[in-house]
């Protein structure tokens, strides 16, 4: 068994730095399910559309992990510390129903209309006031996201530590069972 590196982490924490700080609205489509590092993906985007059969599962509990991406840090602030201890320890699904209702999907719509959904949204954002967005976007970034490399490393520390214990090993051998 391998532990999982600081770098690895903080790879992932870039990823999700560098959406929060990119002056272009970005805009995920959760078709299926969106769990653990795709899940904070997503939360690092500025509009989730989601098809409606979709599902939000942070997953990292599942394998004994405290997780990365900056997901406790962009659920907390999306949607409060209890919902999000109650999707972080306890690996609750958050439906697109519930999803909507906590304000983390912009908009739901059927399956079959995901493709169309977004992409209006996209084009709406790409044919708006381009240098201003990118303002707004820098404000966001700067005033209420300012710890997220700070939490970075955290959690690179952390998913380390995770990664050598009995209980991610007790969670591999019983998901490979």
């Amino acid at each position: 068994e391998q532990a999982i590196s600081d770098e690895a982490v903080l790879l992932t924490g870039r990823m999700v730095k560098s959406i929060k700080q990119n002056s272009k609205p970005i805009v995920a489509a959760i078709n299926g399910v969106a769990a653990g590092a795709g899940l904070g993906l997503a939360l690092a985007c500025d509009f989730i559309v989601m098809g409606q059969s979709s599902q939000l599962i942070t997953a990292f509990i599942n394998m004994a992990f405290p997780g990365d991406t900056g997901l406790v840090y962009t659920l907390q602030q999306a949607i409060g510390t209890f919902r999000t201890s109650r999707h972080m320890m306890l690996g609750e699904p958050i439906t697109s129903e519930l999803a909507a209702e906590y304000g983390l999907a912009y908009r739901v719509v059927a399956d079959e209309d995901l493709k169309e959904a977004t992409m209006g949204l996209a084009e709406k954002l790409a044919s708006g006031p381009t240098q201003a967005l990118g303002y707004q976007k820098a404000l966001f970034a700067e005033m209420f996201y300012p710890g997220i490399e700070e939490l970075n490393h955290k959690e690179a520390e952390y998913m380390n530590k995770a990664s050598k214990s009995e209980d991610h090993r007790e969670a591999v051998d019983a998901f490979l069972n």
